[in-house]
């Protein structure tokens, strides 16, 4: 029932994502997967632990 259901949401999702981006100019598409991208990149600065993973990350940052 669980799996039924994520599908489910998995599937309204990515049609509601295509039809979002078809309502939206391609920079504006292009900013908001960037600023999404760069936030969550931020996050996984914040949270990891590893010192690896913190420059990895700190990495990827500087060359967006």
């Amino acid at each position: 029932m669980a799996a039924e259901s994520s599908q489910e949401l998995k599937q309204r999702t990515r049609a509601l994502t295509r039809e979002l981006k078809s309502a939206m100019k391609a920079g504006e598409v292009e900013r908001l997967e960037h600023s999404v991208a760069s936030s969550v990149q931020r996050k996984k600065l914040l949270t990891s632990k590893d010192s690896s993973t913190f420059l990895e990350a700190k990495r990827r940052l500087d060359c967006a």
